[in-house]
């Protein structure tokens, strides 16, 4: 098989999960929000959160399994084309760096979310 075809096909199973997995626990969180029992609610509290988990670990998969390697390669051709030796390790910083942006973006809006529900409470 090309290895082309492989990556497109599974950039697309990646993509479909991921929307999958992130679009379900919309469908709970009215659930929740109409719920009065509080053990139901709780049990769509745990189903949200695992579903959330789900959806960021295939993020993480995919990060780590595909595209992690393909940063360090990108990143060595750059710096041997001008000759740079790097003592740090510049691939690895751009990875961690994007996931503590993203992480800190997603955590100020949880934070953002529940102060504004607890005001409409």
């Amino acid at each position: 098989m090309n290895i082309i075809f492989v990556k497109s096909a599974a950039l697309v199973l990646m993509f479909i999960v991921t929307f999958i997995c992130s679009s379900i626990p919309v469908f709970f969180v009215n659930h929740i929000h109409h719920t009065h029992d509080s053990r139901r609610r709780s049990t769509y509290q745990s189903i949200l959160s695992y579903l959330s988990c789900i959806a960021g670990g295939v993020f993480m998969g995919t990060c780590i399994l595909d595209l992690f390697p393909d940063v360090q390669e990108q990143i060595d051709i750059l710096l041997s084309q001008y000759a740079i030796s790097r003592p740090f390790p510049v691939a690895e910083f751009i990875v961690v760096f994007g996931f503590l942006l993203v992480l800190t973006l997603e955590q100020s809006v949880l934070d953002y979310k529940e102060k504004s529900f607890l005001r409409n409470i």
